[in-house]
């Protein structure tokens, strides 16, 4: 092999796997951004891997995981509740904000802005999408908070 076409293939292979890299980082980044903003059901799919792991790693009776099966679904439910709370502060936050800055806005940019925040309020927060959570006091709000 020459010398010119070892550098080529060296150069493809490095080429490759930072392309690579970069695709793999940006697929992970977006879908755990996305999983990440979503506050766990109380009564679903996390309630049950805590208890399962608490009963293999504690070797719970089912006596103890019929016991600590409600604290479970608590806490889940408490944390749910604490995401509405910080998403509501948000929402106010990013309200507060383009307040301050809808006086130094040009009429077209007032307009675009009012566009950018419907687009993010129909597709959810931020680029990562997923599930918007309810508005406090809505019908969605009061079935999460009541959930068993």
């Amino acid at each position: 092999m020459n010398p010119f076409s070892r550098s080529a293939v060296v150069v493809y292979l490095v080429a490759t796997f930072l392309l690579g890299a970069v695709a793999g980082g940006a697929i992970g980044y977006r879908s755990g951004k996305s999983q990440f903003f979503r506050p766990p059901p109380p009564s679903g799919p996390m309630s049950q891997r805590i208890l399962q792991r608490l009963t293999a790693e504690l070797t719970l009776t089912e006596e103890q995981q019929r016991q600590i099966e409600p604290l479970v679904k608590e806490g889940a439910a408490e944390m749910e509740k604490l995401h509405r709370e910080t998403t509501q502060r948000i929402r106010e936050s990013i309200k507060a904000g383009h307040a301050r800055l809808l006086p130094l806005l040009t009429e077209a940019q007032r307009t675009k802005l009012a566009e950018l925040d419907a687009a993010r309020e129909k597709n959810g927060w931020g680029r990562g999408g997923g599930p918007r959570p309810p508005e406090p006091g809505s019908e969605r709000d009061k079935s999460a908070t009541n959930r068993p």
